[in-house]
């Protein structure tokens, strides 16, 4: 599952068709220890356990922005909701101090969507500024939230606001 130091990038020719184009790229090595070259992030190194643009491949979608913020809601999501997955899960309810965290953390905005609404919240807190919220930080957010393996959190946290907007 590890890469060379130079992972070919995929790009389209002008006819149409992908060529690989050898370009420096963040890739996994065997003696990181789960650290990628180029980031400072730490990844799985379970086969296809991260999305492939953290790992094997290039995209021209994410760029570093996209990242930081996977890093930033990974970090909330791993610390302070999949400790208390099964305990919520039992009960049956999601304590409303979460949403406040979530709303802090700026999940709760990153779920409804592009663009931030900055006029309401404030600028978001997992990217630097000048950079611009976008779609796939909207993916993001939906895939760490997602990779804890509760689809009860996930919808608790999610869907009211989803179908309320």
């Amino acid at each position: 599952f590890f890469l060379s130091k130079k992972a070919p990038t995929q790009q389209r020719s002008e006819e149409g068709q992908r060529t690989a184009a050898s370009r420096e790229q963040p890739v996994l090595e065997p003696e990181s220890g789960g650290k990628m070259s180029g980031f400072d992030v730490d990844v799985d190194q379970i086969g296809w356990g991260e999305p492939s643009h953290l790992t094997r491949y290039h995209s021209p979608y994410y760029k570093e922005s996209h990242v930081k913020w996977r890093m930033h809601l990974r970090k909330w999501c791993e610390e302070k909701l999949q400790p208390n997955i099964p305990k919520w899960e039992q009960e049956k309810v999601i304590p409303h101090s979460v949403f406040r965290d979530a709303f802090r953390v700026g999940f709760l905005p990153a779920i409804v969507g592009a663009p931030w609404p900055e006029e309401l919240c404030g600028p978001c807190p997992g990217l630097a500024p000048g950079e611009k919220f976008d779609a796939f930080h909207e993916l993001i957010a939906w895939e760490e939230i997602c990779r804890l393996g509760s689809g009860g959190l996930a919808w608790g946290i999610c869907e009211g606001i989803q179908i309320g907007v």
